[in-house]
């Protein structure tokens, strides 16, 4: 995974753009008569949009449009010769506002989430061949989470190739008792274009399934492309609903892009498994039983 393509599967565009955008409407409010400014001015808010367009973040289409539209004002503004500065101004302030609005309502999902303390013992894992692995001997992240936290029961159900669907059979086979729930699963579904409804149905089901009042439950936020935004939608829209602590796709996206982490680019290496292993191990570690 090279830098432009962690970018467009991380998120990381949406603030880029965002700022670009900013930036080019907050000196259409300070210079609306300078037509130097007004050029590069103009350059900024269409690249800042092409940006945030490509970014994939998950935000309902109507903020999209809506951003559009008060940047598209802002454009025609400062091609119009006829209008007078203090409309320009407007237009570039609704601009910015629409660029920092969409900055504070993307910021709280790159947050990595806090689980409330405990002293859970056991953690099951449900996922794909991130977790599972491709052969038999792979020292996969659970394994190695085991061997860091000894006092923790790691029980590792991940099949390779599971999609969703798979993954309520595994739901099936949780131990009884508290404990902590990992869900690295869906990428397969999305892979093989399974559709965003079929998606948000499936993964509606299993959070049903492992959602009980003695779990808590963790999810990776998948990866996505610009045009692919509606599974990790719906991801967050199931989190918010079943409390699941969602765990932001920049950290997956910069695990997999890392050097040596991934051996094909998607399936993890030594390194990788390692890196994921800390994750999971700093993030769900308050809520775990640590002697």
């Amino acid at each position: 995974m090279n830098v432009f393509t962690q970018a467009l599967s991380n998120g990381t565009l949406l603030f880029v753009g965002a700022v670009l955008t900013a930036v080019a409407a907050a000196l259409l409010i300070a210079s609306p008569e300078l037509k130097q400014v007004l050029r590069y001015t103009r350059h900024g808010l269409v690249l800042g949009s092409l940006l945030m367009l490509l970014s994939g973040a998950p935000l309902h289409p109507l903020i999209y449009l809506m951003f559009l539209a008060a940047a598209v004002a802002a454009i025609i503004a400062m091609r119009c010769d006829t209008m007078k500065p203090v409309r320009r101004r407007w237009c570039g302030a609704v601009a910015l506002i629409a660029a920092l609005g969409m900055i504070l309502m993307e910021t709280p999902w790159q947050l990595n989430p806090q689980l409330p303390d405990g002293n859970v013992t056991r953690v099951v894992v449900i996922g794909d061949s991130i977790s599972a692995g491709l052969a038999d001997n792979e020292r996969t992240w659970p394994v190695l989470l085991a061997e860091a936290r000894p006092q923790w029961n790691v029980v590792n159900l991940a099949q390779a190739g599971a999609q969703l669907a798979d993954a309520l059979h595994q739901a099936d086979n949780i131990p009884d008792g508290p404990c902590i729930v990992v869900l690295e699963i869906g990428g397969n579904d999305m892979l093989n274009l399974n559709g965003a409804k079929r998606f948000a149905d499936d993964l509606d089901r299993l959070l049903q399934k492992v959602c009980t009042p003695d779990r808590r439950v963790v999810m990776l936020e998948l990866p996505s492309a610009p045009l692919m935004s509606e599974y990790v939608r719906a991801q967050r829209r199931l989190s918010r609903r079943y409390g699941v602590h969602l765990l932001p796709r920049r950290i997956f996206c910069a695990v997999l892009a890392a050097s040596n982490s991934t051996t094909d680019g998607l399936h993890l290496s030594a390194k990788g498994h390692a890196a994921i292993s800390r994750w999971i191990s700093r993030t769900i570690e308050p809520a775990m039983l640590l002697e």
